[in-house]
């Protein structure tokens, strides 16, 4: 358990400052009246935040496969899974879903949230500040959830997935737990309702669910953060304003 929270921690602060450059961006070509330019030719709302998720998920994809060369190097089990225990790779493959889908959540959530800023040293220290210590706190608080046994541990997750980096660093600590057996002992007392003792099979499906429940979170998260895109930007276009954050250039 204490293994999984470290590895959890970590990789969530390393991977929580990520998106931040992708709002500086946006944030920067609002100041400098770019998107202004960009729309007076012709340029649409699809098309520029399309360009923009595209080119920073390749930037994003850097660092996610150097830690997958890291874990490799030291032969960790965590984000590489076993090829004994584990001959399919389902554990590389949830690594990757974990890793893409907090790329694709992280990156709309910050674009959305460009729309409420309007200098670029505020929005990068207020987000990055938030995203850290929101998503730890969110993170100890998921852990103790369900540690305790908490009935709608699911639904609470699910909403505690607002925030990106909960929703990465949740992932990883399911996974973890499910890697190393590690169950705490709430979860002997659920198994033992379903499955009539703590069997490993047990251990196993009910840690897949946990993840699928957070992968399930941090896409829908991402369905709701496009659609907030979508309506600002409309809004924003109706104002006569030219930046992502909603009045870089002052009223038409």
């Amino acid at each position: 358990m204490v293994r999984g929270l470290i590895i959890a921690v970590t990789i969530g602060m390393c991977f929580a400052s990520i998106p931040i450059t992708s709002l500086v961006n946006v944030l920067k070509e609002k100041e400098k009246f770019i998107k202004l330019q960009l729309r007076m030719s012709g340029v649409g709302s699809l098309a520029y935040w399309g360009a923009n998720l595209i080119v920073d998920l390749l930037f994003y994809s850097m660092p996610v496969m150097l830690t997958f060369i890291i874990f490799e190097v030291f032969q960790e089990p965590t984000l590489r899974g076993n090829s004994v225990n584990d001959p399919h790779h389902v554990t590389l493959i949830a690594s990757v879903l974990i890793f893409g889908l907090y790329g694709l959540q992280a990156l709309l959530c910050t674009y959305m949230l460009s729309f409420g800023f309007e200098k670029t040293i505020t929005a990068q220290t207020v987000v990055s500040m938030s995203m850290v210590w929101g998503s730890m706190i969110l993170l100890f608080v998921g852990v103790a959830l369900q540690a305790y046994g908490y009935a709608h541990y699911e639904t609470a997750a699910l909403c505690m997935c607002a925030v990106p980096p909960f929703g990465l660093q949740m992932g990883f600590y399911t996974l973890i737990m499910h890697t190393e057996m590690e169950q705490l002992s709430d979860d002997i007392e659920k198994i033992t309702n379903a499955f009539a003792k703590p069997t490993q099979e047990g251990l196993e499906v009910l840690a897949w669910e946990r993840l699928g429940h957070l992968l399930f979170g941090m896409l829908a998260w991402s369905v709701v953060y496009t659609l907030s895109i979508l309506y600002l930007e409309s809004q924003s276009s109706k104002r006569g304003c030219c930046g992502g954050g909603g009045g870089g250039g002052g009223g038409g």
